[in-house]
C-alpha cells in the first residue's frame, strides 16, 4: 500500500507539473481493490484531488469496492458466478458503480473450481477491453501494451 501510495503521489506530481490533459487507469483485482483504496486514502489532499480529476479506477472482483468519488470514474465488475467476493455486492449502494457480468468462463477455469474469480477469465476480458477502448477513444488515453 505504501509503495503504491508513493507511486501515485509521484504520478500526480508529474501530471500536475506537465499540465496533463489525459487520464490514467488503475485496475485492481481482488485484494487489488483494497490496495487501491488504501493507497488513495494515504495520499495528501492535493494528490487525491488530482486522482479525482484524471484517474479511472476499475475493480475486477475487488475485495473492497472502489468508491466513485476516488476517481474521475470508478467501476467494480463482478461475475454473477463469483462465490469468492459476491458477498460484497450491494447494488443499491449509490457510492459505487457495480456491474454484474454474465459468467463466460467454463467451470474448469474457475478459481479452485469454486467461483468465476480469475482476472484472466473470459468473463472479465470483455469488460477490460471495452474500458481500454473507451479510455483511448473518449478519454484521451494511450494503450502502452498495444502501441506500435
Amino acid at each position: 500500500v505504501k509503495i503504491l501510495s508513493g507511486i501515485l503521489a509521484k504520478v500526480c506530481d508529474i501530471l500536475t507539473t506537465e499540465d496533463f490533459k489525459g487520464t490514467i487507469t488503475l485496475i485492481g483485482h481482488s485484494e487489488g481493490g483494497l490496495i487501491i483504496n488504501k493507497a488513495i486514502e494515504n495520499l495528501k489532499q492535493k494528490h487525491q484531488e488530482k486522482m479525482q480529476g484524471s484517474a479511472y479506477l476499475i475493480g475486477i472482483a475487488p475485495a473492497q469496492l472502489i468508491p466513485k468519488k476516488y476517481g474521475k470514474g470508478a467501476v467494480n465488475y463482478f461475475s454473477k458466478k463469483d462465490r469468492i467476493t459476491d458477498n460484497l455486492v450491494n447494488l443499491k449502494d449509490t457510492r459505487y458503480d457495480i456491474r454484474m457480468l454474465e459468467c463466460k468462463a467454463p467451470w474448469s477455469k474457475w478459481t479452485m473450481y469454486y467461483g468465476d474469480h480469475n482476472f484472466l477469465s473470459d468473463t472479465y476480458k470483455g469488460a477490460l477491453e471495452s474500458n481500454r477502448d473507451d479510455h483511448i477513444k473518449n478519454r484521451g488515453g494511450f494503450d502502452v501494451c498495444n502501441h506500435r
